[in-house]
């Protein structure tokens, strides 16, 4: 599913991006020790793009913001499920991508989005339970980061409001 970004989801990525670097977020250090620009833009782009899925699909949510410096809970809670959304920023990125060491956090569900141009793209989904039988890859910077290629994912056609 492709969803063209408007001007006001440009603009509401813009001030997330602002708010979270007025807190202790990117003080921290995360998980990969690498600092992208405008890391937290792409990622809330994504969730963006997933918000509009669900709105069309008329699935229920609860969409977490990371906003006060603290860890959110998932990014969406669908019917109970943690969902985490993963962002490829860059339209020639071909993976759902996240470090290892992410695991800790529980979420029951992954996404997959790319900004590609003006359009966020929803690839698909996949469970934890694959996620962490995946096997982690080393891309160069010492870190094991579990990644599956989009077009390997559950398409997010069959995403469904499963109980």
């Amino acid at each position: 599913m492709k969803y063209k970004i408007t001007k006001q989801a440009k603009q509401e990525a813009l001030d997330y991006e602002k708010k979270v670097s007025k807190t202790s977020t990117l003080k921290r250090e995360n998980y990969t020790n690498l600092s992208t620009t405008g890391r937290y833009y792409i990622g809330y782009l994504g969730e963006w793009g997933f918000a509009q899925f669900l709105k069309e699909a008329g699935i229920p949510f609860t969409w977490e913001t990371l906003a006060d410096g603290k860890s959110d809970d998932g990014d969406f809670l669908i019917n109970n499920k943690k969902t985490d959304v993963k962002t490829a920023g860059k339209p020639f990125h071909k993976n759902l991508m996240f470090p290892e060491k992410q695991l800790i956090h529980h979420r029951d569900i992954y996404v997959g989005c790319r900004l590609n141009g003006e359009f966020v793209e929803v690839w698909g989904f996949i469970d934890r339970k694959t996620m962490e039988e995946t096997p982690s890859k080393d891309f160069g910077y010492g870190i094991p980061t579990k990644s599956i290629l989009l077009s390997d994912l559950i398409p997010i056609e069959k995403f469904e409001n499963e109980d």
